[in-house]
């Protein structure tokens, strides 16, 4: 029975003092009132002051000071001046600070487009890619480009080639939601006839201009393979055609391109021409209708139905 109460209470524990505890508490009330006594009696000093010494505080290293021996890191160096310090290491070390702005740009967006897309973009292209985006940020900025943009422009149509020449007018696309691009070529003659048309799907490359090298490309290769060795090369990419009139080797991410695609008609003539969008606008479209072909599709002496009005149209 006994048993039995202790394990209820045990269970059901009760909160109420005890006959017997009522000392003990007074003892314990007593004991605590002394202590909160000793301890405001004894209130704990604080610590001493360390002394301060104004002739050695600390001056922040910038990389321009003579006196540093060593290339300071980014937290060591002083944020509020870094671009002045980049500036002043640029200038001293006689390095383009355009360039480096570009490269540090180009390796931004190359970190971006790996992480949120599946394109590639290949390491060893950024210093090209940077090279070439400099150069289009500076022709975009020149004056004769600021010209060209306030001045109105005449509409721009298809010039024929001299009589017994032809022109092979190509053109890229691309095709972001697919993952592809779209190459377009059209072989005409002197009265504006198609003699051949190309469109054809690839893999969608990292640049436009890229995009436009391979339909250079690839408009060679087809006139090559249709027998033709002398014709005019004409495109609206006024960096493709500057590209390959050069006899220098270019350095861009597309130069390889080019390069092995002016090999392939070593023995050929080939010239080459800038025209505007609007006198580019049947190879434009091929590529355009690249969207809806596997693979590449090729149309003799023709081009497809649904064009015809913009073969009229282009060159009356």
């Amino acid at each position: 029975m006994e048993s039995t109460i202790f394990h209820r209470n045990h269970e059901n524990p009760t909160f109420l003092p005890s006959p017997n505890s009522h000392s003990s508490n007074s003892s314990t009330s007593s004991s605590g009132n002394g202590l909160q006594q000793q301890q405001q009696q004894q209130q704990p000093t604080p610590p001493p002051t360390p002394p301060s010494f104004p002739h050695q505080a600390t001056k922040p290293i910038t990389r321009s000071e003579s006196t540093n021996p060593y290339l300071t890191t980014f937290v060591q160096a002083d944020t509020s001046s870094f671009k002045q310090e980049v500036l002043l290491y640029a200038d001293k070390e006689q390095k383009n600070p355009e360039l480096l702005a570009s490269v540090m740009w180009t390796l931004w967006h190359r970190r971006n487009r790996v992480r949120t897309s599946s394109a590639d973009f290949p390491l060893a292209q950024v210093a090209p890619s940077a090279i070439q985006t400099l150069e289009d940020f500076r022709q975009a900025n020149s004056v004769d480009a600021t010209h060209f943009r306030d001045s109105p422009q005449p509409r721009v149509r298809w010039s024929p080639p001299a009589e017994g020449e032809i022109k092979v007018n190509f053109d890229g696309a691309q095709f972001k939601d697919l993952g592809k691009a779209g190459l377009g070529a059209v072989i005409r003659n002197s009265r504006g006839q198609a003699l051949a048309s190309l469109s054809e799907q690839a893999p969608l490359p990292f640049s436009p201009d890229i995009t436009e090298a391979l339909a250079a490309a690839r408009a060679i290769s087809f006139a090559q393979g249709l027998g033709f060795t002398s014709f005019i090369l004409e495109g609206d990419s006024a960096n493709i055609i500057k590209t390959l009139k050069s006899e220098e080797a270019s350095l861009s991410s597309f130069g390889h391109i080019l390069s092995s695609a002016k090999a392939m008609m070593a023995d050929g003539i080939i010239r080459f021409s800038h025209v505007g969008r609007t006198g580019n606008m049947v190879a434009h479209n091929l590529a355009q209708h690249a969207r809806h072909v596997r693979g590449f599709s090729v149309w003799m002496a023709n081009i497809p139905p649904h064009l015809s009005h913009v073969l009229c149209a282009d060159y009356g």
